[in-house]
C-alpha cells in the first residue's frame, strides 16, 4: 500500500470511531470468539505485560486488562487518533487502571524491545505492508 493509500485507510478508520464506540457491545459480542481465541493462542495470564496493536475502540485491550489483573499491564495502539481516544474513554468509564494507549502505527512503534511479554493483533495485520516484518513471531 502506498503513503496515499495508506492515508486514505487511516482517515477512514479515523471517520468510522464514533461509530464502533456506539456500538461496541454488539462489536464486543460479534468479535468474542476471536478474541477469546487470540487470547488462548497467545497464552495470556495473571501479570503479563501484552502489547496490542491496532487495538483499534480498544478490544482485545480492555479484555487482556482484565485477565493480565493489577501485577500485569497493557498497552494499546493504534494509528488512528479517534480509535485510541475512544479506547481511553472506555477504560476510563470502567476504571481500568492497567492499561495504557499509544497512537502509533505497526511499523514505528516506540517501545524498546524487551517491553512487552507478547504482543497481540486481532485484526490489525490485514493493513501491514509487510506482516512477516511488521508483526512476525519471534
Amino acid at each position: 500500500m502506498n503513503p496515499e493509500e495508506q492515508n486514505k485507510v487511516l482517515q477512514a478508520w479515523q471517520t468510522s470511531a464514533p461509530y464502533w464506540d456506539k456500538y461496541r457491545a454488539l462489536i464486543t459480542q460479534m468479535c468474542a470468539p476471536v478474541t477469546t481465541g487470540l487470547i488462548e493462542e497467545a497464552r495470556i495470564g495473571v501479570g503479563h505485560n501484552a502489547l496490542d496493536i491496532g487495538g483499534g475502540s480498544g478490544e482485545p485491550s480492555l479484555t487482556i486488562s482484565g485477565i493480565v489483573g493489577p501485577t500485569g499491564s497493557v498497552m494499546c495502539t493504534d494509528p488512528a487518533a479517534g480509535m485510541v481516544e475512544s479506547a481511553q474513554a472506555e477504560a476510563g468509564r470502567r476504571g481500568l487502571t492497567n492499561i495504557q494507549f499509544r497512537q502509533c502505527s505497526a511499523n514505528d512503534l516506540p517501545f524498546a524491545d524487551q517491553t512487552f511479554d507478547l504482543a497481540v493483533g486481532r485484526f490489525s495485520a490485514m493493513f501491514f505492508v509487510d506482516p512477516v516484518r511488521e508483526y512476525g513471531r519471534r
